[in-house]
């Protein structure tokens, strides 16, 4: 497969963080003029308003919650969907929303955050390989940051220490003009490669293409 350009990549990133801020834009949407559900009586078409469900006696909605987290009728939702349920049949309308929104965006974030770390990783050393030699203080730096940019793509949670470490002792197998780690440290901090996942760890090996 082709390579994309630095433009392409800055592209796909612009598509998916567009995106998924229209999606949560959407979900907001839900709320206004005010976040409702679908309830129905048994044996009937119609449909249960907010309103008319809180008319009901707090026992008889209670019993309501306990079968929606039972009954077989409920069971092809999962449990965060059964719990807004729950909350907005007792009567936390506004709390049913934010565990809504809240679901809706760890739900997005977890399809797609994956790819958009990566596409800011490859947009990230594509800018600094870019520069070419003019701010290159050793001839290593670029060997460093490729070595730097495919172990944080595997290992997302590689501390910023210990890869420069790492990378030190790598090279120095190799180079007697190997820069200090602190030197590698400070080319991957201004790199921005390092991925945003917490805890770090320090126990890994690189990953040397």
């Amino acid at each position: 497969m082709k390579k994309r350009t630095l433009e392409q990549l800055e592209d796909d990133l612009f598509y998916y963080e567009s995106f998924l801020k229209e999606y949560m834009s959407v979900i907001e949407g839900h709320g206004k003029p005010e976040f409702t559900m679908s309830f129905g009586k048994h044996g009937e078409r119609k449909l249960i308003s907010y309103e008319e469900m809180q008319s009901y006696a707090l026992d008889e909605r209670y019993e309501l919650a306990k079968k929606i987290q039972t009954d077989a009728f409920w069971c092809d939702e999962d449990d965060t969907i059964k719990a807004i349920r729950v909350l907005y049949v007792l009567g936390f309308r506004d709390l049913a929303f934010a565990v809504h929104k809240v679901s809706a965006e760890h739900a997005i974030n977890k399809d797609f955050s994956d790819k958009i770390n990566e596409i800011k990783r490859q947009v990230s050393l594509k800018k600094v390989n870019s520069k070419g030699g003019k701010n290159r203080t050793s001839r290593h730096k670029n060997t460093a940051l490729q070595i730097a940019s495919a172990t944080w793509g595997k290992v997302p949670r590689a501390s910023m220490e210990s890869l420069s470490r790492k990378i030190y002792e790598h090279l120095s197998k190799k180079y007697r003009d190997t820069p200090e780690p602190g030197t590698i440290k400070t080319w991957l901090r201004a790199s921005g490669l390092n991925p945003d996942q917490l805890p770090k760890i320090k126990d890994y090996e690189l990953v040397i293409k």
